[in-house]
């Protein structure tokens, strides 16, 4: 007799892709069967655009929540940013224009939100030492 096997969401998979490529490290996820999800994992070294930066990303643990209705929200845990630009009142990271990108189905947490999250991240520590913020910016 064959047994039901729990085959992960694609969202799943392809942040397990990314941490067996190395990009994302200790993934984890929790589901409650409502459709809600929350994923942590810490960040690794990365080239911007096949550059080497002087950001330390391996010093970051994400936390992402994801109802499958809404977009997913992109936290920073640790370590906690107290001053930080392009964030939302939840503390969220503002990685995109609304009107730029409609999350849905066909939408990646893995290929468009992480890597965005590596640019918020590099714009961040950008801003902090020059208070400049190099990324684009739009009225909040």
């Amino acid at each position: 007799m064959g047994r039901n096997r729990f085959k992960p969401p694609l969202q799943i998979r392809a942040l397990r892709a990314l941490e067996e490529k190395g990009y994302i490290k200790e993934f984890c996820f929790k589901y409650d069967f409502t459709g809600n999800y929350e994923f942590s994992f810490w960040l690794t070294q990365q080239k911007i655009e096949g550059e080497e930066v002087a950001t330390d990303f391996s010093k970051y643990k994400i936390r992402i929540k994801y109802k499958k209705t809404l977009a997913p929200k992109v936290f920073v845990e640790d370590p906690i940013i107290v001053k930080a630009k392009h964030r939302y009142g939840d503390y969220s990271l503002c990685l995109y224009h609304p009107n730029d990108f409609k999350w849905g189905d066909d939408k990646s947490i893995a290929f468009n939100l992480i890597p965005w999250t590596y640019m918020w991240l590099f714009y961040h520590e950008m801003w902090v030492k020059t208070g400049k913020w190099y990324g684009e910016e739009y009225q909040h």
